[in-house]
Order: structure tokens, then sequence, then C-alpha cells
């Protein structure tokens, strides 16, 4: 766990927007701290790479929002955000990744996070974002937006990756993104005997024959819905 303190005196924590980072990057941490911090009306009060620390980190810090990076490991996206707001259901969450893929948006959304944005959006946009989910406001870039819309006209239910579990389609990410087998497992800590059952239940699911195939289809799916 990392957490961050603040001279409540010199920066008014009172009146400013206390924010939770959880990021497994330093570099992505360090750069929307100091991002935040020029900002007159907002701070981060608290920070970590280690997903197990999210919730004690908000208990114990009360925090006006969080910014969650989906893929920090353990529960997937949209699963991580329910099971926070479960226990805080009054907390904004600003999740953060790296896929601009309406799918994925749509789930995270729904699971109740109030914001979805991308790593490589302008800082504006991050700051513009962070205002308009603390107050409990949608936010989402206009690339997702016009991507939500786009699904809303020609949304095909029939397709198979509509029909995958919220597990199932983050595996079937982490393999379009390059990670074997051992690294999705230990990444979402997991056993590689269960990354193998959910690699054939992908297998079954989109009726693909072999895990060379898997990952031709999973790359392919990343950069047509990542554009």
């Amino acid at each position: 766990m990392k957490l961050k303190t603040e001279d409540i005196k010199s920066r008014n924590l009172l009146s400013q927007v206390k924010i939770f980072i959880a990021d497994q990057h330093p570099v992505v941490r360090q750069g929307f701290i100091s991002l935040i911090n020029k900002e007159k009306d907002m701070t981060v009060i608290a920070e970590t790479e280690n997903p197990k620390d999210i919730f004690s980190i908000i208990k114990s810090m009360n925090p006006d929002m969080g910014i969650i990076n989906i893929s920090i490991g353990g529960d997937f996206g949209p699963e991580l955000i329910k099971n926070i707001k479960a226990i805080f259901p009054k907390l904004p969450v600003l999740a953060i990744s790296t896929h601009n893929e309406a799918l994925l948006a749509e789930r995270i959304i729904k699971a109740g996070a109030k914001g979805y944005i991308m790593k490589n959006e302008k800082p504006e946009n991050l700051i513009s974002a962070i205002r308009k989910v603390s107050k409990q406001q949608i936010y989402t870039s206009d690339k997702v937006t016009a991507k939500f819309m786009d699904r809303i006209t020609h949304r095909d239910n029939g397709s198979p990756i509509e029909n995958l579990t919220d597990r199932e389609l983050e595996i079937y990410i982490l393999i379009g993104e390059g990670h074997g087998v051992k690294q999705i497992a230990e990444k979402l800590y997991l056993s590689t005997k269960t990354i193998e059952t959910y690699k054939a239940k992908l297998k079954e699911k989109l009726n693909i024959g072999n895990a060379s195939e898997l990952r031709r289809h999973a790359v392919l799916w990343l950069n047509s819905n990542n554009k």
C-alpha cells in the first residue's frame, strides 16, 4: 500500500475533491497525481498499486471519488466496480483503461462506474472527467460515446463476443494483448489450470479450434475495436 499524505492547512483539503487512485503503474499514478494536484479544487489523498488494498484504503481515507484502472489485477473491471459499489454505493468511480472498446465501456458503466476514460486522453479531458464524476455525472470520451451510439444503432446480439462473461472477456482481451497462460494467472491471482479451463470455454463459445487461432481471433478483435 502506498499512501500520499497532504498538509491539510496548506492545501485547504476540506474545500477540495479528495481523490484515491488505484493503478499498477507507478509512472501513471505519479503523472495523474502531478496533474490533479495542480488544480485548486482537487487533490490526491491516497494511491495504491495493489488491488488487495483498494477496499481498506477507501474505508480508512474516505475519498470523495476513486480513479480505478480496470486492469489492476484480481477482479476484472466490471466485477471490481460492482464489488466497490456494493460496499461503498455513494462513491463515484472513474474507470481508466487502455481500451476504447464500447462493449467493455458499456459493462463498466452498467456495473456502477460514473465514468470511463482512456489513459492516453488529453490532460484537460481527465480533469473534466474528474469534475463531472465527482458530481455523480456520467463521463465518457467523445470516441467512446461515438462507439456507444454505433453499438445502439448496429448492435449485433448474435455476436459470440456479446455472450462472453466478464471474466471470459477479460481473459480474451489479455490473450489478444499477447499474455500467456502463466502471465494471465499471475495477473488475476488464479491458477494456470483455471486459465486453461477458461481458454477451453472461449474456444467452445467462439467456435475456435486451437490456441493459436484463439490468439489471432483476439488480436484481430482488439485491433478492430480499439481504432
